[in-house]
C-alpha cells in the first residue's frame, strides 16, 4: 500500500496527490496494526509527503492560472476600450501600445483612427462588452490566439461581434500579455466594421454603397427617358 501511495503521488497533481495522501495514511494504519509486523513505513510516509507537495503545487497552479485569466481579461478590456477611444492623436498612440497586428497583416495609426471614428459616428461612445464564448487556437507552448465572441454596447446601439487577441511575451516580465489584434462588429444594416480593415469587407462595403447609387441613377434615367 505504501508503494502504491508513492506511485500515485508521482502520477500527477490535484486529485492524484490527495489520493496518494489517503493511501499513505491507510498504509501506515495497516502497518501499525499488522501482526506480524510489516515493512513499508518509509514508503508510506514518502507517498504522504509527495502527495501533499503535489496537492499544494496543484493549488498554486490553479491560483496562478486564475490570476492570469483575470489579468488577461482586464488587458482585453483595456485594449478594446483604448481602440474605440482612438479618436485623436493621444488616443491613437495609447491604442497602438496595446494592439498587435495579426500575422501577415499590418496595423497602422490610420487604420485605428478610421475604425474608432467610424464606430463613434455610427453608434456613439463605446460603453462595454460582455463575453459570450471564447475559442482558443494554438499549442500550449506556442503562440496562443483567442477569439472572444461578445455583445458590444454603445451609446446608441448594441451589436454582436468578436475580439481577437494574442498572448505575447511581455517586454518587462516573462508573463504573457493579452494583446488585441482584431475587432469585428456585425452590422447587417450598414455593413460590418472590422479592424484591421478587411479588403473583402471593404470591397463589399464599397460595392454595397455603389450598388445603391447606380440603382438610383438607373431608376432616374428610366424616369427621364420614359416619356
Amino acid at each position: 500500500m505504501g508503494s502504491v501511495a508513492l506511485l500515485t503521488s508521482c502520477c500527477g497533481v490535484g486529485l492524484a496527490g490527495a489520493l496518494a495522501m489517503m493511501l499513505g495514511m491507510i498504509a501506515l494504519d495497516r502497518i501499525r496494526n499488522a501482526q506480524p509486523p510489516m515493512q513499508g513505513r518509509g514508503l508510506a510516509w514518502t507517498g504522504i509527503g509527495l502527495g501533499f507537495a503535489s496537492l499544494a503545487l496543484s493549488l498554486v497552479v490553479a491560483i496562478g492560472r486564475s490570476s492570469l485569466q483575470d489579468e488577461w481579461s482586464r488587458e482585453l478590456e483595456r485594449g478594446t476600450r483604448s481602440t474605440f477611444a482612438a479618436l485623436d492623436e493621444p488616443g491613437v498612440e495609447a491604442a497602438m501600445r496595446v494592439l498587435t497586428a495579426p500575422e501577415g497583416k499590418s496595423l497602422n495609426a490610420d487604420d485605428v483612427r478610421s475604425f474608432a471614428s467610424e464606430a463613434f459616428a455610427r453608434y456613439g461612445a463605446f460603453v462595454g462588452f460582455s463575453e459570450i464564448s471564447k475559442d482558443s487556437v494554438g499549442p500550449i507552448t506556442g503562440p496562443q490566439r483567442v477569439t472572444v465572441t461578445a455583445s458590444f454596447e454603445f451609446e446608441r446601439a448594441k451589436l454582436l461581434g468578436s475580439v481577437g487577441f494574442r498572448l505575447v511575451m511581455g517586454t518587462e516580465t516573462l508573463v504573457p500579455e493579452a494583446r488585441v489584434e482584431s475587432i469585428m462588429l456585425v452590422d447587417t444594416e450598414r455593413g460590418d466594421l472590422s479592424l484591421p480593415p478587411r479588403s473583402s469587407g471593404n470591397a463589399d462595403g464599397e460595392t454595397t454603397t455603389t450598388d445603391e447609387k447606380p440603382s438610383e441613377t438607373t431608376s432616374t434615367e428610366k424616369a427621364t427617358t420614359a416619356p
